[in-house]
């Protein structure tokens, strides 16, 4: 799920992504991710904020029921989700003169 608005220079997405099923050791797996993102563009500056909300268990959950979202691209790991990514692409680090 997808959505996207817009209305006089302010631009709304969001997304919803849910996971189901039975994990690795075979217990039940219930997780889901929520983001949203608002911004705003007047003549060529822009601003935007967002949200994003990943669920887990709580430290005093005892059941077997695994709320951990797991990355389908688990061979591209991120250290953060969303935007944080752009800051550590090769451009960002330092060059040793080779």
């Amino acid at each position: 799920m997808n959505p996207i608005a817009k209305l006089h220079g302010f631009t709304f997405d969001g997304a919803a992504y849910f996971q189901f099923g039975k994990n690795g050791t075979g217990n039940n797996h219930q997780a889901h991710i929520y983001t949203a993102n608002l911004s705003y563009t007047y003549q060529f500056i822009s601003a935007k904020a967002g949200y994003d909300h990943y669920s887990g268990k709580d430290f005093d959950d005892t059941s077997n029921t695994d709320r951990n979202f797991q990355q389908i691209t688990e061979s591209i790991p991120h250290s953060y989700f969303g935007f944080m990514d752009f800051y550590k692409g090769p451009q960002f680090r330092k060059k040793t003169g080779n």
